[in-house]
């Protein structure tokens, strides 16, 4: 070969060597995340991937930059033909029955054989809250809203016990047809663990109560109409009016029976117990009285502070 052929050789070996790499695909394109809702009380995340088929992703949600310690971050959430998702109800499991409104919820995901390829966070999209219903301006459930009362109880089991119980609104959920609280009651010497957490829903002008989220939910879903037994409360009240179950005796139905200084006092009088509650506007329960007619129990309650929450200060 010439010396020039030689020479040109070189040269295209020479370009050879100064040919760009491969681009190496970003980090935050392994993951894509396009899809952040809360829908119907269920949490959607999902988005594209350029891992294999099959590849499993692990997922975390925070809360104003914290970890969500209720999320199942072990749960392996499978590659399908180049997408992902995850769905997580609230209400089930250790998720609470609603997500704080005033928190910023992100997620992230990644490739569980290479953390490394992980998404960039994305902004959960809560729908907009519906106004409140109007039975939520004399009764003031608000996220961390307490009631702190002075209580004494005699029972047949437990004899005496006077101590302080707490009432705390520990969820709120805002729906299209009302809202949905969780009321948890600390201190009670008589209900613990499940048993100390109630569910109103507030719809319109009425404030209802169940034992269950998903009661409290189906209320809210058909406004009520129904749920007459479940009614505690009606906004505005006339002293004689009444409320309750259609098929039960008026015995059962809450009553108005008098009105003092802008609060009233509301009934219940049966052949087994009777219950008294001083409701005041703006308030909530001041005086709670019950007395069981048969086996002994009879509960005293006494409002010694009303707390607001720090959201709604």
């Amino acid at each position: 070969m010439s010396r020039l052929g030689w020479m040109g050789v070189l040269l295209l070996v020479a370009l050879a060597g100064c040919a760009p790499s491969p681009t190496p695909t970003p980090v935050a394109e392994w993951i894509v995340v396009d899809e952040a809702r809360l829908v119907d009380g269920v949490i959607r995340y999902g988005g594209e991937s350029l891992l294999p088929e099959g590849a499993c992703l692990q997922t975390q949600l925070f809360a104003d930059g914290a970890p969500v310690m209720w999320w199942p971050i072990n749960t392996c959430v499978p590659v399908t033909a180049g997408r992902w998702r995850i769905e997580v109800p609230l209400g089930v499991g250790d998720a609470p029955a609603a997500l704080d409104p005033a928190a910023l919820y992100t997620l992230r995901a990644w490739d569980f054989e290479d953390p490394q390829r992980q998404s960039l966070l994305l902004l959960l999209d809560l729908p907009p809250a519906p106004p409140p219903p109007a039975i939520l301006e004399v009764f003031p459930l608000g996220l961390g809203h307490t009631w702190v009362y002075s209580v004494t109880v005699a029972e047949s089991l437990l004899g005496e016990w006077a101590g302080v119980i707490t009432q705390t609104v520990t969820a709120v959920h805002a729906e299209e047809g009302g809202w949905l609280f969780r009321l948890e009651t600390l201190g009670h010497p008589l209900k613990q663990g499940l048993a100390a957490s109630v569910y109103y829903a507030a719809v319109d002008n009425r404030l209802y109560r169940s034992s269950s989220y998903e009661y409290a939910a189906t209320v809210v879903a058909r406004e009520g109409i129904g749920d007459e037994g479940l009614l505690q409360l009606t906004w505005p009240l006339a002293v004689g009016e009444h409320w309750g179950a259609a098929d039960l005796d008026p015995g059962y139905h809450i009553w108005v029976e008098a009105e003092e200084a802008g609060c009233y006092l509301l009934t219940i009088r049966t052949n087994p117990d009777h219950l008294f509650r001083e409701f005041c506007p703006g308030e909530g329960i001041r005086t709670l009285l019950y007395g069981h007619h048969g086996s002994l129990h009879d509960e005293q309650w006494v409002l010694l502070a009303f707390l607001p929450g720090a959201a709604s200060e």
